[in-house]
């Protein structure tokens, strides 16, 4: 997970850097989601997003804007201009509180704002993401396609479903399997 420090909170209310952003959108997400979650990784699936995670097969979307002008950049994209073609059931910006407007987003859009805290930055709901029911599922698909066989180079000539069983095997069900006789630690 990203770290975050707790030097940013205090010393910058609004000043932000795109890296803090995008830790503060992975941290948020790996909350509502429970762990999958992915940031700023490059696919071929036409959308490259800051921060996506999914909950019960639902795409959840996360956009950093460090300033007003990214923001505004942003609305030219053609996955922002044709909301059909972009990743996300639901489509969040992240930005400092003030920096945009609810009234500035693009229709169904949601807006977390990130506030400081005492200890971290926290981002909070401005306004709720609409469901986006029509996107881009195939690009959703082609994005978990692509970290997937990024594992899988990681690992090697394995099968990564076989790695997936063994990685998840803890010393509690290890334990469990040698109480019913089907594992042996010595063998």
């Amino acid at each position: 997970m990203v770290d975050l420090t707790r030097e940013m909170a205090a010393d910058r209310k609004h000043n932000y850097t795109h890296k803090e952003l995008v830790a503060l959108g992975v941290r948020y997400l790996y909350r509502k989601c429970g762990g999958i979650v992915f940031y700023e990784f490059q696919s071929r699936a036409g959308e490259n997003p800051d921060v996506i995670g999914w909950r019960s097969g639902r795409s959840i979307l996360i956009e950093c804007k460090i300033s007003r002008a990214d923001f505004l950049r942003d609305r030219h994209k053609p996955v922002r201009r044709v909301p059909e073609i972009g990743m996300g059931a639901e489509r969040y910006y992240l930005c400092p509180e003030g920096m945009v407007k609810p009234d500035e987003l693009p229709t169904g859009w949601g807006l977390l704002h990130a506030l400081p805290d005492k200890r971290y930055p926290t981002a909070v709901i401005a306004r709720k993401s609409d469901f986006f029911a029509d996107r881009n599922h195939h690009a959703e698909i082609q994005f978990l396609c692509s970290m997937l066989r990024r594992a899988q180079i990681r690992i090697g000539v394995r099968p990564l479903s076989e790695w997936l069983r063994m990685e998840n095997i803890t010393h509690r069900g290890l334990e469990r399997l040698g109480q019913e006789g089907l594992f042996k630690p010595n063998a």
